[in-house]
């Protein structure tokens, strides 16, 4: 009776290989980002707050020129075909 579930749990390699590849990236992410702010810390050498606020600042700036050019490639693209 164990056989059959021990067969189950070790059925399906390819979950397992999605489930570990998805924690790599999310905690890369999520590590990448911890340096980021600590790195600016770091170089700028200025408080927490400033630090955030400099942190903050720079990766909404980001995420708006990202979505801006997303915008611009989906008309440029549904344009032309």
């Amino acid at each position: 009776m164990l056989r059959r579930y021990v067969s189950v749990v070790v059925a399906s390699p390819k979950i397992v290989i999605a489930l570990v590849a998805l924690v790599t990236v999310v905690l890369g992410f999520f590590i990448s980002l911890f340096y980021l702010f600590v790195a600016m810390r770091n170089v700028y050498q200025q408080g927490v707050l400033k630090t955030f606020l400099k942190y903050f600042s720079f990766l909404f700036l980001y995420l708006v020129a990202f979505c801006l050019t997303f915008l611009v490639n989906l008309i440029y693209t549904t344009a032309n075909t």
